[in-house]
């Protein structure tokens, strides 16, 4: 399980939704480093800031599932998603994968929400 041996190629066509997270998440983490891009503006607009939320951008649920702040994050999400990942995946497919993956990340925020008093 916790052993890769096949090829880049043939992970991706057997884990596609794993392989694209990953992927995005290093791409918009390599956008935010580059100096000459304002990455700022990407936290400012997309991260999970729980006051937005609760005024209606609900789009941060989403947004901010791919944005790393720091490598760290980045590198410790990625190796949980290669580790445990590929079994949910093809356990369940692809489709409900996906969906799993972003209920239980938002259900996370939400509940962080409702700790909050948010919905009250």
């Amino acid at each position: 399980m916790f052993q890769r041996t096949e090829s880049f190629s043939a992970f991706s066509k057997s884990y596609p939704v794993i392989t694209t997270i990953i992927l995005f998440q290093v791409l918009l983490y390599a956008l935010t480093k580059i100096p000459l891009l304002p990455h700022i503006w990407l936290f400012e607009w997309f991260g999970g800031v729980n006051l937005y939320i609760m005024q209606g951008e609900w789009w941060r649920l989403v947004t901010s599932i791919f944005l790393h702040y720091s490598l760290s994050h980045l590198v410790f999400n990625s190796l949980t998603l290669l580790l445990f990942g590929p079994y949910l995946e093809q356990f369940i497919g692809s489709i409900r994968f996906s969906f799993c993956l972003h209920c239980g990340r938002n259900l996370r925020k939400s509940g962080y929400l409702m700790d909050r008093g948010a919905f009250l």
